[in-house]
């Protein structure tokens, strides 16, 4: 089985907390591995990517140019949700 290379887009609690638990579950699986977390504030989320292994990326765009992505959690503003769903598609 390939293994499903992941992104996070966000970094509020709701990465930080429940999300978190969830890559760390997929990971120890085996069937997940977070490559890439964006972030407006790098800064918030390098201690959660780095126990990921993830690397950091301040923009969307820097990330999609740089990362082969299979899929993606979303946890950002509403008012950015919907053009960051139309980047990804």
């Amino acid at each position: 089985m390939n293994t499903v290379r992941l992104a996070i887009f966000g970094g509020g609690r709701r990465v930080q907390t429940f999300y978190a638990e969830l890559c760390h579950w997929l990971q120890a699986q085996q069937s997940c591995k977070c490559v890439a977390i964006c972030n407006r504030s790098p800064e918030k989320v390098d201690h959660f990517a780095k126990q990921l292994g993830a690397n950091v990326y301040s923009t969307p765009n820097q990330l999609l140019e740089s990362e082969r992505i299979d899929a993606a959690i979303v946890s950002v503003s509403p008012d950015y949700k919907d053009r960051l769903a139309q980047q990804l598609a």
